[in-house]
């Protein structure tokens, strides 16, 4: 269930996913990623995935059903060498 989608500004932001599969069985964490953002995307959460510029995305504890939690922030990048 989606509960709030901030509208972004031009200014760089972070995603991090927290998944939480439906069972035990073995996952690569990677096929997550697309879908997820993706999703972000055609709901209007992000313009364009490719302007993320942090990605984090956790693999914890099962829970029935299954269930993502998506958190997107603005983030303050630092330019190497200032």
């Amino acid at each position: 269930m989606i509960q709030r989608v901030p509208r972004l500004s031009d200014a760089p932001f972070s995603v991090l996913i927290d998944a939480y599969p439906p069972d035990k069985r073995k996952r690569d964490i990677d096929n997550l990623l697309k879908p997820v953002l993706d999703a972000l995307g055609e709901y209007g959460a992000i313009t364009d995935d490719s302007d993320i510029k942090e990605l984090c995305i956790c693999k914890l504890e099962k829970r029935d059903g299954g269930e993502l939690e998506v958190y997107i922030k603005s983030c303050d990048l630092v330019t190497p060498g200032q």
